[in-house]
């Protein structure tokens, strides 16, 4: 350290110079370094501020994106569930759509079942009622071939013959010896059979309606099927010797 300087003054007491020109250049000097580290420090503070401000601007992007990204997976995850619930009401549908249909099925095979029951029981009742259709052709052949003779004889005393018609289902009977001025002359009546109620459909001679409706209401009421031939042989020969007797008086 610098010794001061010593100056005498009009007393003649010596009195020290101070000099502070070291001590200035020193201040100066620490001062200039202090700016420099003021500048640098303000400097690094601006840098760090600036890439403070740029991560945060970019933090700022960042969170945008993982937001956007966020409602984006927040829109996908509701059109999924979406989807799920539709998936599993269409598999719920078709889950029922598919009960339905075997239900439908069991019944149909059920039903099937039945009906090839019922078939096999008509084919069984078919085939006894065949049987005994062909026992009773059998046994009506039969019959008739002994018949046969008799009948040629009834026929002979009788003059009365039966026969099919063209027509299906319709019967001729036909008679001769009735006329005592013609024994060979033929006279007949066809009667329908197609149906349970029988039915005249022609006749010769006209016989009076009433006396037809009468004999053929008897017989669908009876079912006397002979005793509706005799009556309708008297009715003709009652006929025939009416006007027998109206030929003679003319």
């Amino acid at each position: 350290m610098e010794q001061p300087t010593l100056r005498t003054t009009a007393s003649g007491q010596p009195q020290p110079i101070l000099d502070f020109s070291e001590t200035i250049s020193k201040v100066s000097d620490f001062l200039a370094r202090f700016d420099l580290y003021a500048q640098h420090v303000k400097s690094t503070i601006q840098e760090e501020k600036h890439e403070y401000d740029a991560k945060k601007l970019q933090h700022s992007e960042d969170l945008k994106g993982l937001d956007a990204e966020i409602e984006d997976t927040k829109s996908a995850q509701k059109e999924l569930w979406e989807t799920v619930a539709s998936e599993r009401a269409a598999d719920a549908a078709y889950r029922a759509k598919i009960q339905t249909l075997q239900s439908q099925r069991a019944s149909l095979a059920q039903q099937s079942s039945e009906i090839q029951a019922e078939i096999n029981e008509l084919r069984t009742k078919l085939e006894a009622k065949k049987k005994a259709k062909q026992l009773q052709k059998a046994k009506l052949k039969a019959q008739a071939e002994r018949n046969g003779p008799e009948l040629e004889m009834l026929q002979s005393k009788t003059g009365c013959t039966i026969t099919g018609t063209k027509a299906n289902d319709k019967l001729k009977f036909s008679f001769s010896l009735i006329n005592p001025d013609d024994w060979a002359k033929e006279y007949y009546f066809i009667i329908d059979v197609a149906s349970p109620s029988y039915a005249l459909s022609d006749m010769k001679p006209e016989i009076p309606e009433s006396v037809v409706e009468n004999l053929v209401s008897e017989l669908n009421r009876t079912r006397k099927f002979y005793t509706f031939v005799k009556q309708m042989r008297s009715a003709i020969k009652e006929e025939i010797e009416r006007r027998r007797l109206e030929s003679r008086r003319s």
